[in-house]
C-alpha cells in the first residue's frame, strides 16, 4: 500500500517491507509510522525476530525514538545517526543470522565508524540466507559498491541450528559513503564450483553423503568441483542437531550464484531426512541459478538494487534473471503509486500518459507478470483508446502463458461491453470461446444484445446438442432448449441459418416430459411467420400426440386463443372492408372455434389413454362422451376390448365386455349381446372372479328376458368340470379351467336352481359345493334352510352337520346357532339326550366370546325341559367359560335363576364364588346386594362381615357410596359399638391407602435422587421401615377378615371361650369419633387388628 503523509510523517499500513521501510527510514532519516500490522491474524502485532531486528538498529544508531502500541499493531520509528562501532547482538531463533546480516550489509557502508558487529544465532535454516551464502555470494557483491578500503571480513565462528541454535558469526565492513557506479552486463562462464558440507552435531558421515550426492549432479557439467565437508565439534558446534550444504559457482567475469539446502527442523510424525536428498537439491538450485543467466545471484537482487539507488547519479546498469519477489514487489507497489496519483484527473493529462511509459518500462522485465498486465489494461480501459487499448490486451496475451489467460479475458470482455464496437467484440468473442467454451452463454447474451439473433441462435443450438456442456448460470439443458425455442419462435425473419421445424421436432423426442411448451413454441413460429394453416395443422398435431394433461391443456389454451385471435381479426377486417365473402369467413372460423371447443372433452379422455391404454375407467368415460351416437360408442367398446390386455389393466375388464352387451340388450339385439358375453368367456383375465362376473351377467340378462331354462344351462356349463383337475389358486392355469370352483357362479346356480329347478337338482348343487369344499357358513345355512322349507329337517340336519365338520371355530358359531335353534324347535325336549350331546360337542372347543349365547340356550333347556340341577351346573359352567367382562351378568342371570328355583338363602355359595372370580368394581356391587340379602333375610352379622370384607377394596376417597351404604346399615341395625368398629375399618382402611400412595411417592423421589444427604437417607429408611410393616399387617388383615359363609363347618369341638390379649377396651363416652386423627399409620394398623379380630371371635361364638 502507498504511504500517506502525515504530520511529516510517512504512515504505512502492514507488515509488508517492514525490515525494508525501516531500513530506508534510517538512511533517509526520515520516521515513518507503521499500522495495521496484522491485525485480522489469530496473532496480531510484531514478531518476536521484528522486535529482535529493530533492537539492532536501535544499537547501530544514537538518539533513535521507537513508540510500540500495546499490541504490538503500530509502531513509530522515528531513527538517529548511524554510529556503527563495535556491537554485539543476540538474534532471534525465530529467523536465521542472514535474515539480521543482509539488512546490516546495506546500512554498514553509511556508519559513522567502521562497524564490528558479532551476531549470535541460528546460522543455518530452511527459510533465510545461510552465512556461508552471504560469504561466498554476497559480500562480493558489496565490495563491487565500495570504493578504496574495500575489504569486507564475516567469519563464521559458530555454527548452529535451530531450535537452539548456539552459532555465531563477525561482521566487519569499512566506511563508505560514496558508492561506485557498476557495469555489469556479462556473467561470464562458469569456471569452478566450490561449496561447504556442515555437520553438526551429527555424524561426519553425513557431511560426506552429502558432498558425495552433490557432486553426482555437477560432475556431468563440470570437472572442477571441490565441496568441503565441515565437521562441527565440541564448542564450535552449536545447541542443536543438523546439517546442510552451500554451492557457489564462479565464473569467469567473477559473478557468483549460490544455492543452498538444509535439514528441516524435526517434529514429532515427520519424516526424517536423507542427506543425499539435500545434497541434489542444492546442486539443483544451483544449476537453476545457473541458468538465470543474471550478473548477480538472484537472492541479492534487492541489495543490488539498494546500492544502485543510493549510489551516484551515473546510470548503473546490472542485468539480472528473473525478478525475485522483492523485486517484484518494489516494482508493482511503485506502480501502484504512480496509479494512485491519477484519481481526480482528465484522462487527457500528461501524467497518464507518463504512467503508461512507466508500465512499459516495468513490462520489459516483467512481461510475465499478469498483475502488471492487469493493471496496464484496466488503466488503458479507463482511458478510452480503443485501438490502443485492445492492442495491449492483445500483447499480454500473447506474453502470458496460456494457463494465466483466464487472468486477462474478463478484463477483455469487459472493455468489448463497454465500447460499441460489435465487429471487434464479436471477433474477440470467438477467440475466447476457443479457451472457455464454457462462457458461449455469455456470448449469446451479448449477440442477443446487439440484435445479432441469426448468429446467437447457432451458438444456442451448438450447446443444446453438447450432451457436456454445463451451465455456468445453473441453467439445465432443458432451459436451454426453451430459450432456443423462444427465440427462434419469437424472431422467425431474423434467424436463417437454423431449420426451426427440425430442431424444435429433436426437442420433442428428446424432452417427452416439457412437449406443450415446445409444440406452442413451434405453433408460434409458424404464427409469426403468417402460416396460420400451417400453425393450425401443428395445434391439431399437438392435442393428438400430448400424453400429460399439463401438456394438453398448455396446447389447447393456446389452440383456442389462436382460433379467438384469429376470428377477432377478422371481424375487425370486416368492418373496415365488408366484402360479400365474410360471412362466409365468420361462420367458418366460427364454426372451427366451436367444434374445438365441443371435443375438448374427447380430447382429453384421449391424452389420459394415450397415457395409459389399459385404463378401464376411462373407456367408460369415453363411451359417456359418446351418448347418442350409437355407431361411435360400437366403435369404441370395440377398440377398447381389443387394446386392453388382462394383465395390464386397471380396473375391471370384465366390465367393459358386460357393458358392451348390455348396450347391445338395451337396443334390443339379444343375438349381438350373446355373442359379445360369448367372446367376453374366452378372454384370459387374471382373476377367476372376473370370469364368474361375466357368466353370472349373462345369466341374468337371460333371466330379465325370460330364458330362465337359458340362464340354468349357461351356469350348468360354467361349472362343469374340466378334463382334468386343477387347483383354484394355481394362476399357471387359466380362469376358465379354474372356473368350476368360483362360489360365485355355484351361489347364483343354487339360486336359479332354487327359484326355477326341481328339488333333486337344487339338492345336487348344494351337495357339489359340499363336496367340493368352497362352501361358506352361509351357503351351509341356505341349504339347511332349503331343506327346511321342503320338510327335510333330518336332511338340513345332516347339511348343518357338514357344514360343522368343514369349518372351525369362530366360523362354525353361526352354524352351530342356527342348527340348534332350529333342532330345539323341531324336537323342543322329547330328544332330550341327544339335544345334551349337541351343545356339549358345540361347547367343547367353543371360545369364551361366543359362549354366553349358547350356554343360556344350553341352560333354557335344562330348564324348560331337563332337571333344575343341571340346569344350575350349566349356569355354574357358563360363569367359568364366558369373557371377564362378561361374568357379572352371568353371575347375575345364575344368581337370579337359582333364588328362583331353590329360594334366596341358596344363593350364598354364588355370592361367595363370584366375590371370589370378579374384579373389584363388580365385587363392590355384589357384595353390596349380598348384604342387602342378608339384610332382608334377618342375618344382620352375616351382612356387616359381608361390609367388613367388602371394605378393603372400598377406597374412602373415591368410593363414598359404599361408606355411606354401611354407615345407613348401621344406624338401621347396629349400636354405638357397631358404629365405632365401622369408623374405626374405615380409618385403618384410609390408612392402608395412604400407605400405598406413600410408598409410591418414595419409589419416585428414590429413582429421581441418587444422592441425598444423610438426614434424609436416614428418614427415607424409617419411612421404608414402617412401609413395610404396615404392608406386612396389611396382608395379615386381608387374610383374616372374610365374611360368613353360607354353610357353617364345624369340627365337633364345643368351642371354650379364650380372651384375646389384643382386645381393647373401647370407651363408649367416647362420643366424638372424628376427632381421631390417623397421624402414625402403626397405631391405625394395630387399632384394625384389633377391631378384627373381635368382630372375628364375636362372629363364630354367637352365629
Amino acid at each position: 500500500m502507498s504511504a500517506k503523509i502525515k504530520n511529516k510523517v510517512l504512515v504505512y499500513e502492514g507488515s509488508n517491507y517492514l525490515r525494508y521501510r525501516l531500513l530506508l527510514s534510517t538512511l533517509s532519516g526520515k520516521p515513518v509510522k507503521i499500522t495495521n500490522i496484522r491485525t485480522k491474524n489469530d496473532d496480531p502485532g510484531l514478531k518476536e525476530y521484528e522486535i529482535s531486528f529493530i533492537r539492532l538498529l536501535d544499537k547501530m544508531t544514537n538518539g533513535t525514538k521507537i513508540e510500540l502500541n500495546e499490541t504490538g499493531t503500530s509502531i513509530y520509528y522515528n531513527p538517529g545517526l548511524l554510529h556503527g562501532g563495535e556491537l554485539e547482538h543476540d538474534c532471534s531463533l525465530q529467523r536465521g543470522i542472514g535474515y539480521y546480516l543482509e539488512a546490516i550489509m546495506i546500512l554498514a557502508p553509511f556508519c559513522k565508524s567502521r562497524i564490528d558487529l558479532k551476531l549470535r544465532g541460528v546460522t543455518n535454516n530452511t527459510i533465510d540466507l545461510s552465512v556461508d551464502r552471504i560469504q561466498t555470494a554476497g559480500i562480493p557483491i558489496l565490495k563491487k559498491f565500495l570504493t578504496g578500503d574495500n575489504e569486507v571480513i564475516l567469519d563464521i565462528r559458530k555454527r548452529g541450528v535451530a531450535p537452539l541454535g548456539g552459532g555465531e558469526v563477525q561482521f566487519k565492513c569499512p566506511i563508505n559513503r560514496n558508492l561506485k557506479t557498476i557495469q555489469l552486463e556479462d556473467s561470464g562462464m562458469v569456471k569452478r564450483i566450490r561449496g561447504t558440507a556442515c555437520s553438526i552435531r551429527v555424524s561426519p558421515a553425513i557431511a560426506n553423503r552429502i558432498v558425495e550426492s552433490a557432486k553426482s549432479v555437477l560432475l556431468k557439467f563440470l570437472p572442477d568441483v571441490y565441496i568441503y565437508a565441515d565437521h562441527c565439534k565440541r564448542s564450535i558446534s552449536g545447541k542443536s542437531p543438523g546439517f546442510g550444504v552451500t554451492l557457489t559457482a564462479e565464473t569467469t567475469k567473477e559473478v557468483f550464484f549460490s544455492g543452498q539446502a538444509f535439514s528441516p527442523l524435526m517434529t514429532t510424525g515427520s519424516l526424517p531426512c536423507v542427506p543425499e536428498d539435500l545434497g541434489k537439491e542444492a546442486a539443483i538450485k544451483l544449476l537453476d541459478e545457473i541458468y538465470r543467466n543474471g550478473c548477480i545471484d538472484s537472492v541479492f537482487q534487492s541489495m543490488t538494487a539498494a546500492f544502485m539507488a543510493l549510489g551516484k547519479k551515473d546510470v548503473c546498469k546490472v542485468i539480472i534473471g528473473p525478478l525475485t519477489p522483492a523485486i517484484y514487489k518494489l516494482w508493482y507497489n511503485y506502480l501502484r503509486q504512480r496509479v494512485s496519483q491519477l484519481k481526480g484527473r482528465c484522462i487527457i493529462d500528461p501524467l497518464y500518459e507518463d504512467v503508461n511509459n512507466a508500465f512499459e518500462r516495468a513490462l520489459v522485465f516483467m512481461h510475465k507478470m499478469p498483475r502488471i498486465w492487469m493493471d496496464y489494461c484496466t488503466l488503458m480501459t479507463e482511458e478510452c483508446y480503443i485501438t490502443r487499448t485492445r492492442q495491449v490486451f492483445d500483447r499480454s496475451l500473447r506474453a502470458l502463458p496460456i494457463t494465466q489467460h483466464h487472468r486477462i479475458w474478463p478484463l477483455y470482455i469487459h472493455f468489448l461491453k463497454k465500447h460499441n464496437v460489435y465487429e471487434t467484440a464479436v471477433r474477440v468473442f470467438r477467440r475466447y470461446l476457443k479457451l472457455a467454451p464454457e462462457d458461449t452463454e455469455e456470448y449469446i447474451e451479448y449477440l442477443i444484445s446487439i440484435e445479432r439473433l441469426d448468429e446467437a441462435a447457432v451458438k444456442l443450438a451448438q450447446i443444446v446438442n453438447q450432451d457436456d456442456f454445463v451451465s455456468k448460470h445453473g441453467k439445465s439443458n432443458h432451459q436451454l432448449w426453451n430459450e432456443l425455442c423462444d427465440l427462434i419462435s419469437k424472431n422467425p425473419s431474423k434467424i436463417k441459418s437454423l431449420n426451426v421445424d427440425a430442431i424444435i421436432r429433436g426437442g420433442l423426442r428428446r424432452y417427452t416430459d416439457q412437449l406443450g411448451p415446445l409444440w406452442n413454441s413451434l405453433a408460434d413460429y409458424y404464427v409469426r411467420s403468417g402460416l396460420f394453416e400451417r400453425a393450425r395443422d401443428i395445434y391439431e398435431e399437438a392435442i393428438q400426440t400430448v400424453t400429460t394433461v399439463r401438456d394438453f391443456t398448455q396446447v389447447f389454451d393456446a389452440y383456442a386463443q389462436f382460433e379467438e385471435l384469429s376470428l377477432k381479426k377478422l371481424i375487425e377486417e370486416a368492418a373496415r372492408n365488408p366484402t360479400e365473402e365474410d360471412d362466409i369467413k365468420l361462420e367458418l372460423r366460427l364454426a372451427r372455434l366451436e367444434h374445438l371447443m365441443e371435443r375438448r372433452l374427447l380430447l382429453l379422455n384421449s391424452v389420459l389413454l394415450r397415457q395409459n391404454p389399459h385404463n378401464v375407467a376411462e373407456w367408460h368415460k369415453r363411451v359417456k362422451l359418446y351418448e347418442g351416437q350409437p355407431h361411435e360408442i360400437i366403435n369404441t367398446y370395440t377398440e377398447a376390448v381389443q387394446t386392453v390386455q388382462p394383465q395390464l389393466a386397471v380396473g375391471k375388464l370384465y366390465t367393459l365386455w358386460v357393458a358392451f352387451g348390455k348396450f347391445y340388450e338395451e337396443n334390443g339385439q339379444i343375438e349381438d349381446a350373446r355373442v359379445v358375453f360369448e367372446k367376453a368367456t374366452l378372454v384370459p383375465y387374471t382373476k377367476v372372479d372376473d370370469l364368474a362376473s361375466v357368466w353370472c351377467e349373462w345369466a341374468e340378462m337371460e333371466i330379465r328376458h325370460g330364458n330362465c331354462k337359458e340362464a340354468l344351462k349357461l351356469m350348468h356349463r360354467a361349472t362343469t368340470m374340466p378334463a382334468r383337475k386343477v387347483a383354484y389358486h394355481d394362476e399357471t392355469e387359466t380362469v376358465q379351467v379354474r372356473l368350476y370352483k368360483s362360489l360365485k357362479v355355484w351361489s347364483m346356480y343354487a339360486d336359479l336352481e332354487e327359484s326355477f329347478g326341481t328339488f333333486k337338482t337344487c339338492k345336487t348343487v348344494y351337495d357339489k359345493i359340499i363336496d367340493l369344499k368352497i362352501a361358506t357358513p352361509q351357503i351351509i345355512i341356505n341349504y339347511g334352510l332349503f331343506l327346511e322349507e321342503n320338510n327335510y329337517f333330518e336332511e338340513a340336519f345332516r347339511a348343518y352337520e357338514k357344514g360343522i365338520a368343514l369349518f372351525k371355530w369362530p366360523n362354525v358359531y353361526d352354524i352351530w346357532n342356527t342348527y340348534l335353534t332350529k333342532f330345539l324347535k323341531r324336537y323342543g325336549g322329547t330328544k332330550l339326550e341327544r339335544t345334551r350331546d349337541l351343545f356339549e360337542q358345540c361347547l367343547e372347543y367353543c371360545p369364551p366370546k361366543y359362549a354366553k349365547a349358547l350356554y343360556l340356550l344350553y341352560a333354557k333347556l335344562e330348564e324348560e325341559h331337563g332337571l333344575a340341577r343341571h340346569a344350575m351346573s350349566v349356569y355354574e359352567r357358563a360363569t367359568n367359560a364366558v369373557l371377564p367382562e362378561e361374568r357379572f351378568d352371568m353371575f347375575n342371570i345364575y344368581i337370579k335363576k337359582a333364588a328362583d328355583i331353590y329360594g334366596v338363602p341358596k344363593t350364598r355359595q354364588i355370592y361367595e364364588k363370584a366375590i371370589e372370580v370378579l374384579n373389584d368394581d363388580n365385587t363392590r356391587e355384589i357384595c353390596l346386594r349380598f348384604a342387602e340379602m342378608e339384610t332382608k333375610l334377618g342375618e344382620v352379622d352375616r351382612a356387616r362381615a359381608i361390609y367388613a370384607h367388602c371394605s378393603q377394596i372400598c377406597d374412602p376417597r373415591v368410593t363414598s357410596n359404599f361408606w355411606q351404604i354401611w354407615k345407613e346399615f348401621e344406624v338401621r341395625h347396629g349400636n354405638e359399638d357397631t358404629m365405632r368398629e365401622m369408623l374405626r375399618i374405615k380409618r385403618s382402611v384410609q390408612a392402608m391407602y395412604n400407605t400405598q400412595v406413600n410408598m409410591m411417592s418414595a419409589q419416585m423421589l428414590n429413582n429421581a435422587s441418587n444422592q441425598i444427604s444423610d438426614v434424609t437417607l436416614d428418614a427415607m429408611r424409617l419411612l421404608d421401615s414402617k412401609i413395610t410393616s404396615n404392608a406386612d399387617n396389611a396382608a395379615d388383615v386381608k387374610g383374616v377378615i372374610k365374611f360368613v359363609r353360607g354353610v357353617t363347618e364345624k369340627d365337633g369341638k364345643p368351642e371354650s371361650h379364650v380372651n384375646n390379649p389384643d382386645e381393647i377396651n373401647i370407651d363408649i363416652d367416647d362420643e366424638n369419633d372424628n376427632d381421631v386423627e390417623i397421624e402414625e399409620i402403626e397405631e391405625g394398623t394395630t387399632i384394625y387388628l384389633q377391631v378384627v379380630s373381635k368382630l372375628n371371635y364375636l362372629l363364630y361364638k354367637y352365629i
